[in-house]
Parts: C-alpha cells; structure tokens; sequence
C-alpha cells in the first residue's frame, strides 16, 4: 500500500483531498457476529475532480472528492486497486466493501502468518478471504454489477462499506447487514453508470 505520510507529498505526486467529518453517527448491533455497525452519513466533499497519482484522503475510508479519471473494474479484488481509482467508482453510483487483509475478524494473526518471511498465510488473512469469496456470491446474484470487494491497510481490523456520502464501520463480518447496505445505497451518486473502465486505463 501506498505511504500516506511524507514521500508522495515531498515527490510532489499527491493531491489531498478533504472530506468532511462525518455529520450523522448511527451505531447498532451487527447481527450476525455480534460486533458494532456504525453507519456514518457525510457531506459530501466540496472537490470531485478527475486528478493525477495518489490522493491522500484525510478521514478514510473516503466517501467523496478528488479521484483518478480512471475507475476500478467492478467486483473481487486480491490486491487494493486505490482509493482514488474506487472512489471515482462511488461516484458512479457503486458500492465499495473494504476488509483489513490481516485482521477483518478481530483475531490476533499467528506467529507464522505474522512473520513476513514464512509466507504461511495467517489464519485471519485465510478466513478474510473466504469472507470475500463469500460476499462476492452473495453479490454475484444481484441485478446490479456495481460492487467492488478489495483489501484495504488503511482498516485496522474487520470490514467496511462505502458508497457515496456514506460509509458503515463494522469489527466483524455481518454478511446480512453488508448485503442490505449495498441494497440501500446502490445507484445513488451524480453519475448512473455501471460501464467497465476504458481500455486506456491500467
């Protein structure tokens, strides 16, 4: 993942983006796992440019603002293509669940997966994965195409969704509550659209 601290800002190849504070909080039980689900309603960003390189977002996960003219291919990713390419996504009226690729359950990695020279895969990481797998089936189903399921450093443990002005929080995973939420917020930005990326883009 990207430094958002120091180097793209000396190098001159980031452009910050401001998001509001969020301006209304709702936090209830997820039902599934017992955790919190803290949905957050926001103003959306004054700036929502088409931008070059990376964009420091300063309360992530964004839910608006300056992104790259090129957005993300819908569905599963193994790799985080970039907030500044996803958001873009959001804008286009999609729905993005992010999960933190070592943590998304709220259990400690093993010593093994914790190593970073074994490459034994923590049993965290393992389980994130089948989580993704099992909310890409879960999507795949839907009328609409407009998700994107990738790993993202900047969660410090369990899952979010994210979609344009609004963004829910939760330690766990909740697939009942992370299905409802694309039900909810699907289709709902400036721009309906639900076209692939052009081929120019990376």
């Amino acid at each position: 993942m990207r430094s958002l601290i120091g180097l793209p800002l000396a190098l001159g190849v980031a452009c910050r983006a401001t998001v509001p504070a969020p301006v209304t909080t709702q936090s209830s039980p997820c039902d599934s796992c017992g955790g919190e689900c803290v949905e957050e309603t926001q103003d959306v960003a004054s700036a929502n440019n088409h931008v070059s390189g990376d964009v420091v977002y300063e309360d992530p996960p964004p839910t608006s603002g300056d992104h790259n003219a090129c957005w993300a291919q819908w569905g599963l990713h193994d790799i985080d293509p970039g907030d500044e390419h996803w958001v873009h996504n959001l804008e286009h009226g999609g729905v993005v669940f992010l999960y933190s690729p070592d943590d998304c359950a709220g259990s400690e990695p093993d010593a093994a997966g914790d190593s970073g020279d074994s490459g034994v895969e923590s049993a965290a990481t393992a389980d994130c994965v089948a989580q993704a797998a099992a909310l890409e089936a879960v999507l795949g189903s839907a009328s609409d195409r407009r998700w994107i399921i990738t790993p993202s450093n900047d969660l410090p443990d369990g899952w979010a969704a994210v979609s344009w002005g609004h963004r829910m929080r939760m330690g766990c995973f909740d697939i009942g509550a992370l299905q409802a939420y694309f039900e909810a917020h699907v289709g709902r930005a400036p721009e309906d659209t639900n076209g692939d990326p052009p081929t120019s883009c990376p």
